[in-house]
């Protein structure tokens, strides 16, 4: 995380797991998403031709479009699991 967005993680932890399957490009992926209840630092782009940007949000003001995964556990889950999962300290 450090050399991609200029966070410490000084702490992770499993948060949950997500299984989409894509029929049209017969894909079927399992993604388990991470916790990280203590960061520092601030967001940085260092890879500015892979990605766009790096921000904070709150969960229930997330940009659109989401990641797929993080979509599918959304709308299974709900809200209510992000917000939990979202407790983080931030230094």
């Amino acid at each position: 995380m450090l050399e991609e967005t200029g966070l410490q993680l000084h702490s992770v932890h499993n948060g949950a797991f997500v299984s989409d399957v894509f029929p049209a490009v017969n894909r079927h992926y399992i993604t388990l998403l991470m916790v990280a209840p203590d960061a520092s630092g601030e967001p940085q782009l260092r890879e500015p031709d892979k990605c766009a940007g790096w921000h904070w949000f709150a969960p229930e003001a997330l940009p659109e479009p989401l990641f797929a995964p993080l979509q599918s556990w959304l709308a299974r889950d709900g809200l209510a699991a992000l917000q939990a999962l979202a407790q983080v300290k931030h230094r």
